[in-house]
Order: C-alpha cells, then structure tokens, then sequence
C-alpha cells in the first residue's frame, strides 16, 4: 500500500512528521502495561521492546543496568534495584522526546558521558537532539580511569 500526500505516518514502530521522529503510542502503551517479569523470557522480551527505543532515551543503558545484570545469572531472581529499575525504565518511556530530523548541510554536535557503568551520547543539530546512544561497560571497562572511559565513549558514539 501506499500513501501520499500526508502529514504523518508510521513506518515501523515510529511515527515521522515534519516535527521529526517520535514512537508509536500504542507501543509505549504496551510497555506501559507490562507487568513485572518473572522468568528470563518476559525480562528478554521487556528489554528487546524498550530496547527497540533506546535512541530515544538519554542513558538507557545505565538505567537498564540491573535488568541485564539479571540475564547473567543461572536462576532468575528478581531484587529491588531490578523493581526500581524496571519502574524506571516505564517512567522514561512515558516521557520520550521527539527525535528531529537532521539536516546535512549544518553541523552537528556530539556531547558524550562516561559513568561509572555505561557511556553516552547525544547527537544534537541546533540544539535539538537527533539521537542518544548509551552502552553498558564492561567490568574491565569499568575499573579504567575517567580519561579512558570518556575517549571510548567518543570513539563508540563517533
């Protein structure tokens, strides 16, 4: 099918518009719903969903965190930091910004972070952001020095 002529349309789980790039609704609605996950697949499935979205959400990495921490062990056991993480990571998907398109005759900007546990990004034009990106460290990634951790995540979101 195709469509022509209109001021908005979805493609793939995202909505385009002259405005820019913003999600799905009824997508956020299901991660809204989402219960709290009880075996490896609900969490795999809630992390691909809210995963699928990561460029939208400034540090998601850090925030999804304990809940990737759980997929490393032999037995699913659910804590309080993987609770707060997990109401965290719905609180910040009700609140996703709209992605701007970007235009390639200006210059962009990068500004990059690194924590203590992951790195980020955000590409940004005329101070609008255009994309975020995070990634988690590894455990050697996160005994290096400040200096190190913050070229690797120049480097990662270049």
């Amino acid at each position: 099918m195709c469509t022509f002529g209109v001021a908005e349309i979805s493609f793939l789980g995202h909505r385009m518009s002259s405005q820019g790039v913003s999600p799905e609704l009824d997508k956020i609605k299901a991660i809204q719903c989402w219960p709290p996950p009880t075996l490896f697949t609900t969490l795999r499935a809630f992390l691909g969903l809210t995963g699928y979205y990561r460029h939208f959400v400034k540090g998601y990495s850090q925030i999804a965190a304990p809940l990737t921490d759980i997929l490393k062990s032999r037995e699913f056991a659910w804590t309080v930091h993987a609770t707060e993480a997990f109401m965290q990571q719905k609180s910040h998907m009700q609140k996703l910004v709209t992605l701007a398109l970007p235009n390639f005759e200006e210059p962009f900007d990068v500004t990059t972070d690194a924590s203590g546990q992951a790195i980020g990004a955000v590409l940004t034009q005329n101070n609008q952001p255009i994309a975020f990106f995070s990634k988690k460290l590894c455990s050697t990634m996160q005994g290096q020095s400040t200096y190190t951790k913050e070229l690797y995540a120049i480097t990662e979101s270049v």
